[in-house]
Order: structure tokens, then C-alpha cells, then sequence
């Protein structure tokens, strides 16, 4: 009978879990914890820049803003050729949520993801290495970029494609990822097209003709980088310059 009701109380347990975490089953490895940037060891630069207004409406049953950029001139790109596109989610609410396989992502804050092909630790999805290379380089300064709330199963939705797209091709590539995430939950008005083959310049055309775009929007960098899902993070001052 002790035996009955202890597994009982387990099973009532995880319920509740689940119920206080649901994002907490969207991954089948451990969800990495975000890691804040310690500004006096990781900013070579000067102070860490502000957080730019997305300006665009949220709800209350609004946890999540997700935008999309792609900038064909910029020099650090997915491939090596030059261009990149992205994505970044900024946590609107007033709990922590989980982005891809990185938890804790604190109210205000915002995190950039996109796929690489050209970094010797990890070919697939990084974490925040825009963010390092808007902050620390100056880069991804002429971007055309659309943004939209997320619900929370919309955010779903988002991380469970990136947990499950962590990969690069010249077909997969950074282009390809980032518009797939947003068509996957945007508005059928705001679908974008990476084009055949997909590159950043026809992503950036596309969203550029979008009546909402905006130019120039500049990331804050406020966690360390990660890739790998979240089980690797490289040196950048000695690996990035």
C-alpha cells in the first residue's frame, strides 16, 4: 500500500511540474540555463549597448516577441561569402522562458539565434553570436527585420524547430532557418521567401517589402554565446576577431 501511494505522489508531482514548466519537455537532452554576460570579463568594447524598442503592440497573454532580419552586407556571415540572416526572441512577459534549449531567459531580455556553417566548433544553430558580433564588432547594421508577438504555444512552436534544426547546408542555411521559423508562425500576409537558392539578399528583398519592416534594428547582447544546443561556449575574444 506504501508502495501505491508513493508512486501516486510521484505521478501528481511531475503533473505539476509540467503544468508550472510546459516548456520543460521540449527537448530530449537537459535545458541549458542562459547565462548572463558578466560585462567587466566579456565586453572589450565599452559598455554593452541599449536595448532597442521592437515597436510594435503586445498582449497580455503575450510572452514572447520574435523578429527576423537578414542584412546581405554584412561581412561575418553563415557561409564565409558574405550576408546573414537571423532571428532574436525577446521575453515580453514577467517569468522566465525558454528559447530553443536555453532557459532562464529573464523578463526584457533578448536572445539571437541562427544557423552556421562556417565555425570550426559547431555547424547548425548558435546562440547570441549576433548579439556578440553587433555589440563587440559593430556588425549586422543594415538589416531589414519584421517582428510579431508570440503566445506561448507559438513559442512552442519556434523552440521546438530550433531544437530540431540544428544542422547547415548551403540549402539549410542561415537564410533558410530564419524564415522558416517565422513563417511557421507568423500571419499568412507575412510569409517571406529565402528564395532558390536561399540567400540573405533575397530574404532581406522580401521582408523589405513588407509594409512593417524595419531597417537598422540593433541587438543588445545580454547572455553568453552558446552552440550545440547550449553544450558548447567558445572563447570569442581569442576565436572571433
Amino acid at each position: 500500500m506504501r508502495t501505491i501511494k508513493l508512486v501516486f505522489a510521484i505521478m501528481i508531482l511531475s503533473c505539476v511540474i509540467l503544468l508550472l514548466n510546459p516548456f520543460a519537455v521540449l527537448a530530449s537532452d537537459p535545458v541549458t540555463i542562459a547565462k548572463p554576460v558578466d560585462v567587466s570579463t566579456k565586453y572589450l568594447g565599452g559598455q554593452p549597448s541599449t536595448d532597442s524598442t521592437f515597436g510594435i503592440l503586445t498582449a497580455s497573454s503575450d510572452v514572447a516577441i520574435l523578429t527576423i532580419y537578414s542584412d546581405p552586407w554584412a561581412i561575418n556571415s553563415s557561409s564565409g561569402i558574405g550576408g546573414h540572416s537571423y532571428i532574436s526572441v525577446k521575453n515580453v512577459g514577467t517569468s522566465n522562458i525558454q528559447v530553443g534549449n536555453l532557459g532562464g531567459i529573464a523578463p526584457s531580455k533578448t536572445i539571437s539565434i541562427g544557423s552556421w556553417g562556417n565555425k570550426t566548433e559547431h555547424s547548425g544553430v548558435w546562440y547570441n553570436l549576433e548579439c556578440w558580433y553587433t555589440v563587440m564588432q559593430g556588425e549586422f547594421t543594415s538589416s531589414a527585420s519584421l517582428s510579431m508577438p508570440l503566445s506561448a504555444s507559438q513559442l512552442t512552436t519556434v523552440n521546438n524547430y530550433i531544437i530540431n534544426h540544428d544542422a547547415w547546408s548551403i540549402t539549410n542555411n542561415c537564410s533558410y532557418f530564419a524564415s522558416n521559423v517565422w513563417n511557421l508562425v507568423c500571419a499568412s500576409s507575412d510569409q517571406v521567401s529565402a528564395g532558390v537558392p536561399p540567400t540573405p539578399m533575397n530574404l532581406y528583398n522580401s521582408i523589405n517589402g513588407k509594409s512593417s519592416h524595419v531597417h537598422n534594428l540593433i541587438l543588445p547582447w545580454d547572455y553568453v554565446v552558446y552552440y550545440a544546443q547550449g553544450t558548447g561556449t567558445p572563447l570569442l575574444s581569442q576565436v572571433y576577431q
